[in-house]
């Protein structure tokens, strides 16, 4: 019996010993794999101690600052980045240890310190058993972030400042219009008044035909002008088309008489053929021949 009880305690050993290597050997590849995926993940990863000391950190921290894991686990937070920097982190450290996280953004340098970047820093509380044992540390580059951010905001202002321009120079030109529309229409109505005034003196038949062309491109250069008017009430919104009878053949002539000239001396001859269309049309006579006269001008 002893030598049997001696023979099944060394089994029992033997197998203890297995399974603590298989545990082990199960322990090391968790690690290795764990330890692989924080190495891969673009942003930095550390853990500290309660005593501010490392302990843990994967490959985008060590190449953040310049430093192999040597030289950081086990290394106090004070002795890693030097009393200043120390002294500028004690105050979210204390707050994480007592159990806040902490979420900041933070203008660091490369380890080389030539250039400035923004990192996105998170500080969270490892807890067990309801103790605060220490801390995550998730840190991230978003200066390309920020970057993009500064530049669409100087879009955005420019295009608000190119669009408070437009409307500046919106209001400053249907002023200018209404101001040189009245402008002219007073000398314009002069014209016309005196234009009635020969028109009613002369019996003249080639001075009454010339003085009839002058009262029709006066009147034609009146509507151009409330026209102009016109453009201002567009932007505005309330321009309204008249709605009134009138009759075609004489809006046709007036249109007619004020491009003839210009015909004849191209060698063209104008002809006014409206028998298939009504005599009377309801409309805005006005700004039908105003289209009717650019056709014919074109």
């Amino acid at each position: 019996f002893p030598y049997t009880t001696l023979f099944r305690s060394e089994e029992i050993v033997a197998e203890r010993s297995a399974d603590l290597q298989r545990s082990n050997l199960a322990l090391a590849e968790t690690e290795t794999f764990l330890r692989m995926v924080a190495d891969n993940i673009p942003g930095r990863i550390a853990y500290w101690h309660r005593d501010m000391t490392c302990g843990f950190v994967n490959r985008v921290y060590c190449e953040w600052f310049g430093r192999t894991r040597e030289e950081l686990v086990g290394r106090t937070m004070e002795a890693i980045f030097g009393p200043e920097r120390f002294a500028e982190r004690e105050p979210r450290v204390a707050a994480v240890l007592a159990g806040e996280a902490q979420h900041f953004e933070r203008q660091e340098n490369n380890a080389d310190g030539s250039q400035s970047h923004t990192s996105l820093v998170h500080y969270i509380p490892d807890r067990q058993d309801g103790q605060v044992r220490g801390f995550f540390v998730l840190a991230s580059d978003i200066s390309e972030m920020k970057n993009s951010e500064l530049r669409l905001r100087l879009v955005n202002q420019a295009l608000t400042d190119a669009r408070n321009q437009a409307e500046a120079a919106t209001v400053a030109k249907s002023a200018f219009l209404a101001n040189m529309s009245h402008e002219i229409r007073t000398p314009m109505n002069a014209i016309i008044g005196m234009t009635h005034l020969l028109l009613r003196d002369t019996q003249e038949p080639a001075q009454r035909a010339r003085l009839g062309k002058v009262t029709d491109a006066a009147h034609h250069l009146l509507g151009v002008i409330n026209d102009i008017l016109d453009l201002s009430k567009i932007e505005a919104g309330r321009l309204k088309l008249e709605a009134i009878d009138f009759a075609l053949d004489p809006m046709l002539m007036q249109v007619c008489a004020l491009v003839a000239e210009a015909a004849r001396a191209k060698g063209l001859e104008l002809v006014i053929d409206t028998d298939d269309l009504p005599r009377m049309l309801r409309g805005d006579s006005a700004r039908l021949s105003q289209a009717l006269l650019n056709l014919l001008r074109s």
